[in-house]
C-alpha cells in the first residue's frame, strides 16, 4: 500500500464532509505510514488536494510544516 493509496482512502472516508484539512489528513495518515519520512509537507498537501478535488471537496491547507 502506497502513501497515495492511504491518502485516497482517507479522503474517501471523509466523503460526507464538505472539506478536507491537510493537518487532520497528516495526523490520520501518520498513524499508518510515517509521512514526514516519505515526502515533504508540500508534497503531502498536494497529494491530499489532488485526492480531495477528485471528490469535489474543498481543501484547508492548515498543516504545520
Amino acid at each position: 500500500m502506497t502513501l497515495r493509496d492511504v491518502v485516497e482512502q482517507y479522503v474517501a472516508s471523509r466523503q460526507g464532509a464538505k472539506s478536507i484539512s491537510t493537518r487532520a489528513a497528516a495526523q490520520a495518515v501518520s498513524m499508518i505510514l510515517p509521512v514526514k519520512d516519505i515526502v515533504s509537507q508540500r508534497e503531502f498537501d498536494d497529494m491530499v488536494a489532488e485526492a480531495a478535488l477528485k471528490k469535489h471537496l474543498a481543501v484547508h491547507f492548515d498543516a504545520v510544516a
